[in-house]
């Protein structure tokens, strides 16, 4: 377990080189990706398990961080885990960060920041800055103690050998740092936000695969492609609506099923492109916490069939979205465009943004982004007036037909067009680069 996450963009790296150098010394142990990271593994899950794992998150922020899909995605991760987030200004002032970014400003509110030349920066008083920031936090991780003034940029001499802990001699608070100017935090902390329904995204799994039934909605397991996965109990819901969606009709969901929490990431479908030789859609080139685009109905099914999972029917879909309440959006009633990727709020590419970024946005079983982001196949045919003549119990949508089922709005649309009930279709070999899938396993269905 490392004290401290490092969170940075490419371009950042000789300035993180310094930082954990000297955050090293200080007595603090450090992890950063280009470094610390087993490229053989899944850059998603590795992330997900460092954050969960640390004390802290020091953010670079520059110019290009705040372009860049994975810091912002590691940011709503940290903010989510409730980690002590330090924020490093490289290039921007505390007024352009709140001007140009105030979503970031916000999910790094509290925390004291320090401004960072280019060239030129005493990184020894970098690390007595950080120092404080977390202290300011209540936040002290350093076990080193020395006579300087300064004692947690105190370098430890190597000669010394641990000592057991029986044997260690008692500690005494370091002395108070020299006191000097601070700068104020980008803002105060956020008000506390009303707990979700079901487990946040980084909740850890309840159990560790898909081959049992869970005992309540949003409860969470590990998917054989390594995503976690939401429970959806069995119930009922009028699905449709009677505007866009006719004619409105009660229906049965008899068994309950394993729904992913979010779409299918880069990361994860890149995975299983390397695992069967096949092609990874070079036009899908967001971050690798983005969801992956430009997939096909029936590349989103062999991926599915790939791990003994499936693509949602129409029905699940839309209950898991709506819930028994029969929810217009996953959230609510009301069309907020704060809650989901949409027209009005794209991601940091003018998109997507990265999968799970708005927990806020939340269905009743914990599903994220069913609102927006990307759309999302269904396992069904399409046929616009199907819900005239649909089964009671589990429709499977048409026997035939020309194209298959989308749900769930994208990031091009109106938020007030991301309702849960909204409908369409697509060529089952077409692609587009609003149109992802999430995957999903029936209570029953035996894994491969």
């Amino acid at each position: 377990m490392s004290d401290i996450f490092i969170s940075y963009a490419e371009e950042d790296t000789d300035v993180v080189k310094e930082v954990a150098r000297v955050l090293e010394r200080a007595g603090y142990s450090v992890w950063y990706y280009a470094r610390d990271s087993d490229l053989s593994g899944d850059y998603l899950l590795e992330i997900s398990d460092e954050l969960s794992r640390c004390r802290a998150v020091v953010f670079v922020v520059s110019e290009q961080a705040l372009r860049s899909g994975e810091v912002y995605a590691e940011l709503v991760e940290a903010h989510r885990l409730g980690r002590v987030k330090v924020p490093l200004l490289r290039g921007l002032t505390h007024a352009q960060l709140r001007q140009r970014a105030a979503k970031w400003a916000i999910a790094l509110g509290g925390a004291v920041a320090a401004e960072l030349p280019h060239v030129g920066w005493d990184y020894d008083a970098l690390a007595e800055r950080i120092v404080r920031g977390l202290r300011k936090q209540n936040l002290d991780m350093i076990d080193a103690a020395g006579d300087s003034a300064y004692p947690l940029v105190q370098q430890r001499q190597e000669a010394s050998a641990p000592q057991p802990i029986a044997e260690a001699p008692a500690k005494t608070p370091p002395p108070a740092p020299v006191a000097e100017p601070v700068e104020e935090p980008i803002v105060s902390a956020p008000p506390p936000r009303p707990q979700p329904e079901a487990p946040p995204i980084d909740a850890p799994p309840t159990y560790a695969t898909l081959d049992q039934p869970g005992t309540a909605a949003g409860e969470t397991a590990t998917g054989p492609d390594g995503g976690v996965y939401v429970w959806v109990p069995a119930g009922e819901l009028y699905m449709g609506a009677d505007d866009i969606a006719p004619p409105v009709h009660r229906v049965t969901i008899s068994k309950g099923f394993w729904l992913g929490k979010c779409t299918v990431t880069n990361a994860q479908y890149r995975k299983y492109c390397h695992k069967v030789g096949v092609t990874f859609p070079r036009d899908s080139n967001q971050g690798d916490l983005h969801p992956v685009i430009w997939v096909s109905w029936e590349e989103a099914k062999a991926y599915c069939e790939h791990y003994g999972l499936a693509l949602p029917t129409e029905a699940q879909w839309e209950y898991a979205a709506r819930g028994p309440s029969g929810r217009k959006f996953p959230w609510g009633n009301q069309s907020n465009d704060e809650k989901c990727c949409n027209k009005e709020n794209r991601g940091p590419g003018g998109t997507t943004f990265p999968v799970g970024s708005f927990p806020e946005g939340a269905s009743w079983c914990g599903a994220l982004d069913m609102a927006g982001n990307v759309l999302e196949w269904c396992a069904d045919w399409y046929d616009e007036k199907y819900y005239a003549d649909s089964p009671h119990d589990d429709p499977t949508g048409p026997e035939s037909g020309e194209y298959r089922t989308l749900r769930g709005g994208a990031w091009g649309n109106d938020a007030r067009n991301c309702r849960s009930s909204i409908r369409g279709g697509e060529s089952p070999t077409g692609r587009d680069d609003a149109a992802g899938f999430r995957a999903c396993k029936t209570q029953g269905t035996p894994s491969p």
